[in-house]
């Protein structure tokens, strides 16, 4: 999967499979930051990798979690962002089924295609 940069939607979705795959947070983050740094232009383990990964991609993945600021992202507050009860597969179902309406039979379908 690619576009141009890969840090949206093709990221994004790079991350629910990713999740589904039964990658940990870190590993999805550390994957998403690829892509921000071809577009940005930053090097692991700077202060500017380390700012794109807090304000581009662990808000993307809060939000996966918090749905229901996907319409209202400017009201969270960004501060109470905590990722320790943070289980990507959980997350990203849980995403999947109530927001995009797509069934838990053909969710699990996938994780085990996927898987195999």
């Amino acid at each position: 999967m690619f576009c141009t940069f890969g840090k949206g939607r093709t990221g994004a979705f790079c991350a629910i499979v990713e999740a589904l795959a039964g990658a940990t947070y870190e590993e999805i983050r550390e994957d998403f930051m690829e892509s921000m740094c071809n577009y940005y232009h930053v090097e692991e383990g700077t202060i500017e990798y380390e700012a794109v990964a807090h304000l581009y991609v662990d808000r993307v993945l809060y939000l996966y979690k918090h749905t229901e600021y996907i319409n209202n992202y400017l009201a969270m507050d960004w501060s109470k962002m905590n990722f320790d009860d943070y289980v990507p597969e959980e997350v990203m179902t849980g995403y999947l089924i109530n927001v995009s309406g797509i069934p838990q039979e053909l969710i699990d379908a996938v994780k085990e295609r996927i898987r195999t």
